[in-house]
């Protein structure tokens, strides 16, 4: 496995849903790439400081103001077809 690819399976990894025989080859790829270790560690402390700022569960965002809306699509030069 080259860096590249493990960067494409970090997510899967993280989440336990690599294959057995993947999540074998991104181990043996961590134990000999400090770079990738160093990658996965500050993905994890990524993943920890945005559950943080969010709390448990996803935030919930308000409903966009319509008249921020209208005034977006005008900007735009477009009707908001409310």
């Amino acid at each position: 496995m080259t860096c590249r690819e493990l960067s494409d399976f970090v997510l899967d990894y993280v989440a336990g849903d690599l294959s057995p025989a993947l999540g074998e080859a991104f181990e043996r790829h961590l134990e000999s790439c400090g770079n990738c270790q160093i990658y996965l560690q500050t993905y994890r402390a990524t993943v920890r400081a945005s559950r943080a700022a969010v709390g448990a569960e996803p935030a919930v965002l308000p409903a966009m103001p319509e008249d921020l809306v209208r005034a977006i699509m005008s900007a735009l030069g477009k009707s908001s077809g409310h």
